[in-house]
C-alpha cells in the first residue's frame, strides 16, 4: 500500500489473519424446481429448508443424501461419460498408419515425373514371380 494510507495495510492483514465462516457455507441453494426433482416438495416449512428470495437454503448433507437417493445412477453414468472422453481423446491423438499401395512399375499416375524415368528403368523394375517377392 501507498505510504499516505499505511492504515489500509494494517486493516487488510488483520482481516487475512482472521479467517471467517460465512453464515450459509453448508448450505445449498436450491429452488423449487430443484426441490420437485429431488421429491423434498414436503420439507417446505421445516427447520430442514430456509427461504431466501427465490429458493431454499438446505444443509449440504441433506442435499447430498437427496441427490444419491433421487438419481442413484448419476455417478456411474458421470464416470462412463468421463471414460468415453478419455477414450475419444486417446483415439485422436492416435498416429493413424497409412495404406500402402503395392509399388509396381506400370504407369503409375501417383509417380512424380522427375522420377517417372528412372522407374522405367530396368533395373528398378519388380519381378513379381521372382522367390524374394513372394
Amino acid at each position: 500500500a501507498p505510504r499516505w494510507c499505511s492504515f489500509l495495510e494494517s486493516i487488510t492483514e488483520e482481516l487475512e489473519e482472521t479467517a471467517q465462516q460465512t453464515v450459509y457455507e453448508d448450505f445449498k441453494f436450491i429452488t423449487r424446481a430443484e426441490l420437485d426433482e429431488l421429491g423434498a416438495v414436503g420439507l417446505i416449512g421445516t427447520n430442514d429448508l430456509k427461504a431466501y428470495m427465490h429458493g431454499y437454503f438446505m444443509d449440504m448433507k441433506l442435499y447430498s443424501k437427496l441427490r444419491a437417493v433421487s438419481k442413484p445412477f448419476e455417478y456411474e453414468e458421470h464416470r462412463k461419460k468421463l471414460l468415453q472422453r478419455k477414450i475419444q481423446s486417446k483415439r485422436e491423438s492416435r498416429i493413424t498408419p497409412r495404406r500402402r499401395t503395392k509399388a509396381s512399375n506400370k504407369s503409375n499416375s501417383s509417380v512424380d515425373p522427375r522420377f517417372a524415368a528412372l522407374l522405367d528403368r530396368e533395373e528398378f523394375t519388380v519381378d513379381e514371380e521372382s522367390e524374394h517377392f513372394k
